[in-house]
């Protein structure tokens, strides 16, 4: 089953799983009231007792397959979510890292001491912005490596994304 291939298709895969669980879950009190109807009839020797018994742990069974079933799909999703974001964060990065790089790489020392003092303040500003961007980074990549040791889907992806933006970052 497809889950989607941008940010977007993964957020709407996982509002109609939560849609599909919802709609599950809220079935659960039947599975109850089955068991203990199923309890009841036993107790009171019902003569297809055991008839019953073994069609109750069939249906039982199926839900409890069901159930498990709908968590593996959730954290299926709730991984490849995980795994969108980090990527988009890291495509945020990497281009607000492209657009500071003029900035960063410009020689102009200037002529005069007003061109010097503005050239200080904008140097300030780029060296507050460039910081933040190092510690954004390092969230993501704490983030991202967790999720990566997991071997997460496309943790392989992710790691070339990361290196990479943090080739950048340093050069």
């Amino acid at each position: 089953m497809d889950q989607g291939r941008t940010a977007n298709e993964v957020e709407k895969s996982l509002k109609k799983q939560q849609a599909i669980a919802n709609d599950i879950l809220a079935r659960e009190e039947r599975f109850k009231l089955l068991t203990s109807m199923c309890a009841d009839l036993c107790n009171e020797k019902y003569h297809e007792s055991d008839k019953i018994r073994v069609r109750e742990r069939d249906i039982i069974e199926r839900w409890t397959h069901l159930l498990n079933l709908l968590e593996q799909r959730r954290k299926a999703l709730m991984g490849l979510n995980d795994l969108m974001s980090l990527l988009r964060d890291i495509d945020t990065l990497a281009s607000e890292l492209k657009q500071l790089e003029p900035a960063v790489r410009n020689r102009d020392v200037g002529k005069h001491l007003l061109g010097v003092e503005d050239l200080l303040g904008k140097h300030e500003l780029v060296e507050a912005q460039v910081n933040a961007q190092g510690t954004w980074l390092t969230n993501v990549s704490n983030q991202a490596n967790i999720y990566i040791r997991s071997k997460g889907e496309q943790y392989d992806v992710l790691q070339r994304k990361l290196d990479d933006v943090t080739a950048q970052y340093y050069s």
